[in-house]
């Protein structure tokens, strides 16, 4: 597992197949996401890529209503090898990388620096500032 801390210094060589979400606790919608993700890396030369945020979304923007945590990152990112993810890249969630929209996202980070072939996203997951992005989008 290559562990990276900020997309920004990820070293990307191959495309990825790629999951972005907080993923904590990874029940077993979480599970199959990343099941999907791995299968069809391998089956495209790519590889199985997980975006991850650290804190909890909600810790930054609406602390009242944050979630305690299910697993601490480091049981996160163990739990994403051990279903097979090869690349775990754990973004700092603040309130700038909120105001990211989910266009600018998309072109500069999924497509331009993670060279993602394939993406997958948990039910009802959004992304980008206001939460504008979905699989609609994508």
């Amino acid at each position: 597992m290559r562990l990276f801390h900020g997309y920004e210094n990820a070293e990307i060589k191959r495309p990825t197949v790629l999951t972005l979400g907080v993923f904590d606790g990874l029940h077993l919608g979480h599970q199959l996401v990343m099941r999907t993700v791995v299968e069809r890396a391998r089956a495209a030369g790519a590889v199985p890529t997980v975006i991850t945020f650290d804190p909890h979304p909600r810790a930054i923007l609406h602390p009242e209503s944050a979630p305690p945590h299910l697993q601490t990152l480091d049981q996160k990112i163990e739990s994403f090898d051990a279903l097979g993810v090869e690349q775990s890249i754990v973004i700092n969630f603040t309130r700038d990388f909120a105001r990211v929209s989910a266009a600018e996202f998309l072109r500069d980070v999924v497509h331009e620096r993670l060279q993602a072939k394939e993406v997958y996203l948990g039910r009802g997951f959004a992304f980008g500032r206001n939460r504008e992005g979905d699989i609609g989008l994508l």
